[in-house]
C-alpha cells in the first residue's frame, strides 16, 4: 500500500486536472496493453495492431523488456534529457524506449485525442463539483475504489508499499482511461518544483472508447 502524507497546506493546494497529456496517457494505454484482462482488452489489443501497422513489433519488443508503470515515466521528466536517457530509463535503452512510445502516441492516442480529452475532462468537471459542495476530503472518499482517506494520510491500495511526504509540492488528481486492473499511479519527477500526480483509471473508460470507434 502506498501512503501519501498531507499536511494542511498541501491539502489546500490538491488541484484536479483533465489528464497529463498525450504522452502519459500512451504509456497508460501500454500498461493496460501489457497487463489488461478481458474481452475489451483484447480488442483494444487488436486496435492497436491495426493502427500501428509496421510498427507493432517494435511495441511488443518495448513491453517484453519493461513495466510500462513505472518503469517508462522517466519520459514525463522534462529533467530527463536525450543525453541522459540511459541513465533514467535505468541502464535500458532509453532513446529507443522515448523513440517507441512517442510513435506509439502518434499512431494510436493522438488520431483519439479530441475525444479522451472530452472524456477525462467530463471526470474532471464531475469530481471538482464534489469538490466544491463537499471538500477535498470528500473527493478523496470517492476518487477511486483504491483509494481510502485516513486524515492525513491517502492510503492507495494495491500498490507497491512506499510513504510519500510531499514537502511542501502541489499534488494533481488526473483521471485516465486506461491502466490496467482498476489500479492508479503515482507520478513525481526530479523537476524541480514540479507538482507530483495521482492518476486514478476512470471505470468503464477502455469500454466507452470502442463504444464510440464502433459507432462510427
Amino acid at each position: 500500500m502506498l501512503l501519501i502524507n498531507f499536511t494542511p497546506g498541501e491539502l489546500a493546494r490538491v488541484r484536479m486536472t483533465a489528464g497529463l497529456g498525450p504522452v502519459a496517457e500512451s504509456i497508460f494505454a501500454l500498461d493496460l496493453f501489457v497487463n489488461g484482462r478481458g474481452y475489451a482488452a483484447n480488442q483494444w489489443r487488436r486496435k492497436i495492431r491495426t493502427l500501428l501497422g509496421d510498427n507493432y513489433m517494435d511495441v511488443e519488443q518495448l513491453t517484453r523488456n519493461c513495466q510500462p508503470v513505472p518503469d517508462l515515466l522517466w519520459l514525463l521528466d522534462r529533467s530527463a534529457d536525450g543525453a541522459d536517457a540511459g541513465q533514467w530509463a535505468e541502464g535500458r535503452d532509453g532513446r529507443r524506449e522515448r523513440a517507441v512510445v512517442f510513435e506509439f502516441c502518434r499512431s494510436v492516442i493522438l488520431p483519439y485525442w479530441g475525444q479522451l480529452q472530452s472524456y477525462l475532462e467530463s471526470e474532471r468537471e464531475i469530481r471538482g463539483r464534489i469538490a466544491i459542495t463537499n471538500g477535498v476530503e470528500a473527493l478523496f472518499g470517492a476518487l477511486h475504489s483504491k483509494v481510502c482517506w485516513n486524515p492525513p494520510v491517502l492510503e492507495v491500495h494495491d500498490e507497491p508499499d512506499g510513504e510519500i511526504h510531499l514537502n511542501g509540492r502541489q499534488i494533481l488528481l488526473s483521471p485516465t482511461m486506461f491502466l490496467a486492473r482498476g489500479r492508479c499511479a503515482f507520478v513525481q519527477t526530479a523537476e524541480e518544483g514540479a507538482p507530483a500526480a495521482l492518476v486514478f483509471s476512470v471505470p468503464g473508460g477502455l469500454d466507452k472508447l470502442l463504444e464510440a470507434e464502433d459507432a462510427r
